[in-house]
This record gives structure tokens, sequence and C-alpha cells, in this order.
């Protein structure tokens, strides 16, 4: 069967396999594989190690997102943990850091402009753009690290064991990672635009609550000082 009607079949295929699919130029504009479907792609050419480390990324993915299977607490876009599974990982983490007296990080993430680009070039490519955020945090975690996607626009992540001078060096790796994610738009491919906020607990906040609110301050912050136009002063 041709690649449309492969799709078509698996859909009733009760084991769901991860697919590498080829397709030629004219495959891709025919779009055969329904948007909620896709993970990932290349265009050729491409670097063997792209290919090993694309495919890596989906396969966790694919790991986090059955390890939940049935508990409600998927997204389902994206595979990462949602809202309710996130605010139990978070009381989880803080009750272990404030026991043993460790630090705890959090980052929240907002992928920029998502409104324009539904808007201007379908919800498909804002899906697109949202996973694309997600295959990129997820290249950069470490295993122990918790990740979700908590809202329509927004991720968050939770470090163990990771202090100011850490996570400011995570941080930076997270951008370049973003800043090699794809997607499509129209005819073209595009890079992600986020903005990130991030608070430390216990040198910024004293509980899970305060944790939640200086990241939510500092995201706000940032989201600011990108809507002010260079040389303007407040006032």
């Amino acid at each position: 069967p041709d690649t449309a009607e492969l799709i078509r079949r698996l859909e009733d295929f009760p084991l769901r396999p991860n697919l590498i699919l080829i397709a030629s130029a004219e495959d891709w504009a025919a779009d055969p594989v329904p948007p909620g479907r896709r993970i990932d792609y290349l265009f050729r050419p491409f670097e063997r190690d792209d290919l090993i480390a694309r495919v890596a990324v989906a396969a966790r993915a694919r790991r986090e997102r059955d390890a939940e299977i049935g508990s409600g607490q998927t997204d389902s876009l994206t595979g990462l943990g949602n809202r309710a599974w996130f605010d139990e990982a978070l009381a989880r983490e803080m009750g272990n850091a404030a026991r043993y007296r460790r630090p705890l990080a959090l980052v929240l993430l907002d992928a920029d402009d998502m409104a324009a680009i539904n808007e201007t070039h379908g919800r498909a490519a804002g899906d697109e753009c949202l996973r694309a955020v997600a295959r990129a945090i997820l290249s950069t975690v470490r295993k122990a690290d918790r990740v979700a996607r908590i809202g329509d626009d927004d991720f968050a992540i939770l470090l163990p064991e990771t202090r100011r001078s850490s996570l400011e060096s995570f941080v930076d790796r997270l951008v370049v990672w973003i800043g090699s994610e794809r997607y499509a738009v129209a005819d073209r491919l595009e890079s992600p635009a986020v903005s990130i906020g991030s608070s430390v607990y216990p040198d910024e906040s004293l509980d899970a609550a305060s944790l939640l609110r200086a990241a939510d301050r500092d995201l706000y912050m940032v989201k600011r000082l990108k809507r002010t136009p260079v040389g303007s002063e407040d006032g």
C-alpha cells in the first residue's frame, strides 16, 4: 500500500508501533500522516547522528507517555505530563527537597506568539511548534528531571539537586536546543521562540507555592522586556 493507506491500516492496530517513514517530496506535500500522529521529521540531506538523536528523543517521549497510559496524566499532543501530573510531581519533589535540605529548581517556559501562529498558519502549525519545544526540552533534561505541559503554550521543568549556577547552564543548553529545532510553516521551516522564567528552592522561595510564583514572576518580567521597545523607559 502507499503511505496514506499504510497509516489508515495502522489506526486499528492495537500496539500502535513507532515507525520511521521515508517519503519523496511529492508524498510529503500530500501530507499523509495526521498531525496528531506525526512526531518528528528530517529533510534530506541529513546526518546519521541527527537521525539517531531524533529517534532516541521520540522513543523516550513514547516510553514516558506509555508509562502514564490510563492515568489521565499525559498531554496527548506532546507526550509529556499534564498539569495534574506536574502538580503531583512538584509536591513530591518539594517534599524531598525540604526533607533532605536539597536544592530544587523550577523552569517555566512559554512558547511565544502562538496565537499569531495559529491564526496565520493554522492550528496544525501551532501544534508542530509545541512538539518542537517538547523535543528540545527532552533533549536537554536529565533522567531525574520532570517535564510537563501545564497550559496551552506553557511548559514546566523540575530539576532536583540544581542550584542557580547549574540552572543557568541548563537554560543556556535549552536555548541552544530550541534554536536547533524546526517546524513546518507553509513552505518553510521555522525555529520556535520561547520565553523562560525560573526559580530555585531554598535560595529564592520557601515552598512549592512560592517556587511557582517566583518562576512565574520571572517569566512575566522576561515577556515584559520582550514587549518593551529598545530605548524606552517606564513612566
